[in-house]
């Protein structure tokens, strides 16, 4: 149990401690990415901000699905969290401090 400063109003921004997760074939990259911070953020991905309007998600999708020798790998900022994808379909999901 956390022990809220009676005086300081509570946190309606759910809190998450880092998740992983991974996308495959089946779904895109972005949607994969969305899925894994509404489940990290115990969240609907509904109730998430749109993901295009942080990262342009064609772009993001496009890199993720890059075939070749090595991984391509990134990180940003979404919503709550800071986000870390690989075109392998390893994901990170980490709060924000």
């Amino acid at each position: 149990m956390i022990d809220e400063d009676p005086k300081k109003p509570p946190s309606t921004a759910p809190r998450c401690a880092e998740s992983l997760a991974a996308w495959d074939d089946a779904v895109s990259p972005s949607v994969g990415i969305i899925e894994a911070v509404a489940a990290a953020t115990a969240q609907h991905p509904t109730d998430l901000p749109p993901l295009q309007r942080h990262i342009d998600t064609d772009a993001l999708d496009s890199l993720l699905r890059t075939e070749g020798p090595g991984v391509v790998r990134l990180s940003f900022r979404y919503a709550t969290v800071e986000v870390m994808a690989a075109s392998d379909g390893a994901l990170v999901v980490r709060p924000l401090d």
